[in-house]
């Protein structure tokens, strides 16, 4: 696939929120985007795996969720706090996640703060981070998504009780 189809399009307009992954042509992540941005619809991009990028890209995306290792090889910084403040600078949200340290969070060019995680034993972290991308966005559409375009502050630092990020 190199193009959308109507029939893709029309579900993209039609969504809340679409979910991008580095998974299909750049061709198509740049035309979800234009669609979703066009009718509304909360973006959620996901660098797995980082590949190069039209230089306006990020700009239009609602909210970047990356790993502290793609975040350093979108924005060239390898503090992470620095990373999630340079991938939200831009426009609107974005998430470092660091394993078991949790994940840094910023917004608007600012780190609001680290959402420790919560201790568990792994057994295999291979998918890790779709499923914590799947969970927010699945938490999102189960009514934060106001709180996330409208009520800036409520979201996420209020909810996960965020700590200040390290420096």
């Amino acid at each position: 696939m190199t193009v959308l189809d109507q029939g893709q399009r029309a579900a993209i307009a039609a969504a809340d929120f679409l979910v991008l992954q580095c998974e299909l042509p750049v061709s198509v992540l740049v035309e979800g985007l234009a669609v979703a941005r066009a009718s509304g619809t909360f973006t959620v991009f996901t660098p797995a795996p980082v590949v190069p990028l039209p230089a306006a890209f990020l700009a239009g995306v609602d909210l970047v969720v990356a790993n502290r290792l793609e975040a350093e090889e979108l924005t060239g910084e390898a503090d992470a706090a620095r990373a999630a403040e340079s991938l939200s600078a831009r426009r609107g949200w974005a998430i470092v996640t660091l394993g078991d340290e949790g994940c840094i969070v910023a917004r608007g060019g600012v780190a609001l703060g680290l959402a420790p995680s919560r201790p568990v034993r792994p057994v295999d972290t291979t998918g890790a981070g779709d499923t914590f991308v799947g969970a927010l966005v699945a938490r999102l559409a189960e009514g934060s998504r106001g709180a996330v375009s409208g009520g800036a502050d409520a979201w996420p630092a209020r909810r996960h009780r965020c700590r200040p990020a390290p420096r």
